[in-house]
């Protein structure tokens, strides 16, 4: 009976350094992951996990002006097993190293996105005792003007790590792979155009209404509210605008200054300052700028005077002599 036990324990033994040796030539004859067409019999399993610091993505990104560092956290580690001969199989791994693939696998358009670097995995006691390690990295985000402000969208990062392969391809750890979606939100972009007619001066009438026309273009990447002040004119002027203009993104609106003047002026200049903001929260602004506008009387509130004046003076004529001829032949004694 004590001699089936030895015989049995030298079994044991002997398949322990069988498969510690295997394990151990592909070092010596430099076999690595790319070059081993064997037959595996024992696998192991590694997982990778992904993170991110979420103080990183809270606030919003300011479209071309910024660009947003996430840093990314990877734990590696193998599920290793309590059997000492899988023990022994993986101290044969110690030392070997991969290098951690990271990759941005979707993303909008209108992103611009990068990996500072892929770390380099290296099996430590640490992993082979069933610990993790754990690496580094950073993605760098921005954005275009063509984001739209205030939307949440995603970049999905892929991190993964390749199959180490030893004992003459009889043992392996299989590859690992992990997939995160971080989610940005792009800011608002301020941008705006606006058509006023060619050479900002204007003959205008007095007392009769002149319509000046000016085209506000939304290009911000957000709806947003125009605000149109006009800065100062004459108390006996009446001047008139649309005081606010909501647009869309993409779209655009003609408004009207509208003037009506007295006569007292020659030639005076009116300001209209334009401000606008984010529709939803006036904090999200551009910078505000002011347009100009020459006002010149045309001299034809005089012209008008004189023409009513021979109106009214051919009408008065035109009376004097009507009641002269009805005296002289209707009134006259004869």
């Amino acid at each position: 009976m004590g001699e089936v036990n030895i015989k049995a324990k030298l079994i044991v033994y002997s398949i322990h350094i069988f498969f510690i040796l295997i394990s151990i030539f592909p070092r010596i004859l430099g076999l690595n992951n790319q070059n081993s067409n064997y037959r595996v019999i024992i696998n192991s399993e590694s997982y990778i996990n992904i993170g991110y610091d979420i103080q990183d993505t809270i606030t919003e990104i300011k479209p071309i002006e910024e660009k947003r560092i996430v840093d990314l956290n990877l734990i590696y580690g193998i599920n290793s097993s309590d059997r000492l001969l899988h023990k022994w199989i993986l101290q044969s791994y110690e030392g070997r190293t991969n290098p951690i693939k990271i990759e941005i696998i979707d993303k909008p358009d209108f992103y611009s996105a990068s990996i500072s670097e892929n770390p380099t995995l290296k099996i430590t006691k640490d992993i082979i005792s069933g610990d993790v390690d754990n690496y580094s990295s950073t993605l760098q985000v921005g954005i275009n003007e063509n984001a739209p402000g205030f939307f949440d969208f995603i970049i999905t990062i892929k991190a993964s790590v390749p199959e180490f392969i030893g004992g003459f391809g009889f043992t392996k750890i299989n590859s690992a792979n992990a997939i995160i979606n971080i989610k940005l939100r792009p800011s608002y972009f301020p941008s705006i155009n606006v058509e006023e007619p060619v050479g900002n001066e204007f003959n205008v009438s007095p007392y009769h209404e002149t319509k000046i026309p000016i085209i506000i273009y939304n290009l911000c990447n957000a709806p947003t509210i125009f605000s149109l002040d006009i800065i100062d004119y004459p108390k006996d002027w009446d001047v008139f605008i649309d005081e606010f203009v909501i647009l869309p993104i993409g779209s655009n609106k003609t408004t009207y200054l509208i003037v009506n003047t007295d006569h007292k002026f020659d030639k005076f200049n009116l300001q209209l300052k334009i401000n606008y903001s984010y529709y939803r929260d006036p904090s999200y602004s551009g910078k505000g700028f002011t347009l100009n506008f020459s006002v010149i009387n045309d001299g034809s509130y005089i012209g008008d005077l004189v023409n009513r004046t021979i109106i009214i003076v051919v009408v008065i004529i035109v009376i004097i002599v009507f009641f002269i001829v009805f005296w002289f032949y209707k009134i006259k004694p004869k």
